[in-house]
């Protein structure tokens, strides 16, 4: 039995091991032929672990389980003591052109899948989420990307910071504010900040005045 309270490293929850969403796509065949229904996927959206429960990006699909398109930058340097300098982290789950083409593979995925009458369950994690999260963005991953705005631990004027309850809000705390309450954060990533992006909406999921709700395929 795994002991949870070991650290991370000895879970090993940074190891990917290779599995990604175009190997399922090159077994489907043999899938069906087994008489495979259902397929249930653990999380799938962009996260730095694993397992994928710390969500840090809703709208899209993890590269690294879809498909990299674009890679450069570097790892991060032995002894940092945060993630401004993991470009190449960086560039992998921030690059518009590989989410897009991961977002786009898992929707081939799921239309081949209907097309053999197998149905796709998508475990979400959708009343919290990661300290990696692009809105308080408190690991710094999206700070160095202009296409993103700023997340509240980073600005005091980020669009996001109203998402957010700071224990001491001075003006004077901004960059990088570590008052705010994590309980609260979590609550505000269903409630405020979670949207499906459309290119997976039209695919997984159908919207209704309160929230968004899987679709029955």
């Amino acid at each position: 039995m795994k002991d949870w309270n070991q650290a991370p490293e000895a879970m090993d929850i940074r190891n990917f091991y290779g599995g990604d969403l175009q190997g399922v796509l090159d077994k489907l065949d043999y899938l069906q032929d087994l008489g495979v229904e259902v397929i249930y996927f653990n999380p799938l959206f962009v996260s730095p672990s694993n397992h994928k429960y710390d969500i840090q990006d809703y709208d899209y699909i993890d590269p690294h389980y879809g498909k990299i398109v674009v890679d450069d930058g570097e790892v991060l340097p032995v002894g940092a003591k945060d993630n401004i300098h993991a470009t190449k982290y960086q560039q992998r789950t921030g690059d518009i052109r590989n989410l897009e083409a991961s977002n786009q593979l898992f929707i081939k995925l799921v239309e081949e899948m209907h097309k053999r009458g197998m149905r796709v369950i998508l475990d979400g994690v959708f009343n919290h989420c990661g300290s990696f999260n692009k809105w308080m963005d408190r690991e710094r991953i999206y700070e160095p990307q202009p296409d993103y705005p700023k997340g509240a631990y980073v600005s005091k004027e980020s669009p996001y910071n109203s998402f957010f309850l700071f224990h001491d809000a001075r003006n004077e705390l901004w960059p990088y504010n570590g008052t705010y309450d994590g309980w609260w954060d979590m609550i505000h990533c269903q409630s405020s900040i979670m949207r499906i992006h459309h290119s997976l909406s039209s695919t997984l999921w159908i919207s209704e005045e309160n929230g968004y709700h899987r679709r029955t395929t």
